[in-house]
């Protein structure tokens, strides 16, 4: 993936890390359209961003979004509850 630095991104741009399995260039034209005609021209980078995207693919499965949300469910659900009171 090769997108630019824009903020209104979704959650999801956590999960692109600059230069290992994607490119993140300024949110300018004459930076983005630099940066793809290079990957395009540089076979020995898109096999290295490519072997990065394999690292990340094993990382962000559904099955470990899963367990990560379970988790987090259950230890909100271990929290004390808020009261309203001042303690």
């Amino acid at each position: 993936m090769i997108t630019t630095d824009r903020n209104w991104y979704g959650l999801e741009i956590a999960c692109l890390r600059d230069d290992e399995d994607g490119i993140m260039t300024t949110n300018e034209m004459g930076a983005y359209s630099v940066t793809v005609v290079a990957l395009l021209c540089n076979e020995t980078e898109r096999v290295r961003l490519r072997a990065g995207c394999r690292v990340s693919a094993e990382r962000y499965t559904l099955e470990n979004m899963v367990q990560r949300f379970a988790e987090g469910i259950a230890n909100g659900l271990q929290r004390p509850r808020y009261d309203g009171q001042m303690h």
